[in-house]
């Protein structure tokens, strides 16, 4: 099961947007795909204007995943389609 949250790490981007935070036991399987796929939709999701340089990755100061809200969906559905499911919680501080 992976967790659903939204959150802002990045102070730049604080009161304009959230990205999506997933969290999950640790599966090297998952994190390879998760990072295949990051690197799959990377251009899609750079958007320098709005201060998205990354398509998501590892927050290690938050101890979780993140995937930029513009690509999301793409990243959610790839990820059902290798059987995984999700669960969205609530927000965090």
């Amino acid at each position: 099961m992976i967790y659903v949250s939204f959150f802002q790490p990045f102070e730049s981007r604080i009161g304009q947007d959230t990205v999506i935070r997933l969290q999950f036991n640790y599966d090297p399987n998952l994190v390879e795909s998760l990072k295949k796929i990051l690197r799959h939709y990377k251009d899609e999701a750079l958007d320098p204007a709005r201060h998205i340089f990354r398509p998501g990755g590892w927050n290690p100061k938050e101890k979780c995943w993140y995937v930029e809200r513009n690509i999301w969906e793409l990243v959610k559905h790839e990820l059902e389609e290798m059987g995984y499911e999700f669960e969205t919680v609530e927000d965090q501080p």
